[in-house]
């Protein structure tokens, strides 16, 4: 509700190489072609990206897979918010970028997944990691309607 524009363009999934990543929140850049004529390739505006996972396994699977920059590229997101990649034919970078990602992953499948790799590169420090359980199950569910959220006046609307 606070910025319905920025959750319809800037939540995202489907995390599949650290070069998609830094497009995903590019610099302009200018290119030459061979005749030295310059075009500009327009950059991200909103450099805030939010990448929500429901099987974060595949992300491990692919930053882990030999030649992936995904690891390295979210690693150095973290560390600074500017990261590049120098590939010969689109090279592209970002600055002052701000990436989140949540991952949904069960126990099992991280302890399963997560190699050594992921665990001693720093990978994994850069996330924060929560077990969640069920407490209870409520027979009729539960929900928040926009009128509950509103009049909340900024308390939890239940007691």
């Amino acid at each position: 509700m606070a910025d319905p524009n920025w959750s319809k363009k800037r939540i995202v999934s489907g995390l599949g190489s650290g070069e998609g990543v830094v497009h995903a929140v590019r610099d302009p850049q200018i290119e030459s072609d061979e005749h030295g004529r310059e075009t500009v390739i327009q950059g991200v505006e909103d450099k805030r990206l939010m990448v929500v996972e429901s099987e974060f396994a595949s992300v491990l699977s692919v930053s882990g897979r030999e030649g992936s920059t995904l690891s390295e590229v979210l690693r150095n997101a973290w560390d600074s918010g500017d990261i590049q990649t120098l590939t010969k034919n689109n090279p592209t970078r970002t600055t002052g970028a701000h990436i989140s990602v949540i991952g949904h992953i069960t126990e099992t499948e991280l302890k399963k997944k997560l190699g050594d790799n992921a665990i001693f590169n720093g990978f994994v420090n850069r996330f924060l990691v929560v077990c969640a359980t069920r407490a209870r199950l409520l027979p009729d569910g539960g929900s928040l309607t926009d009128e509950d959220f509103q009049n909340s006046q900024g308390s939890f609307p239940f007691p």
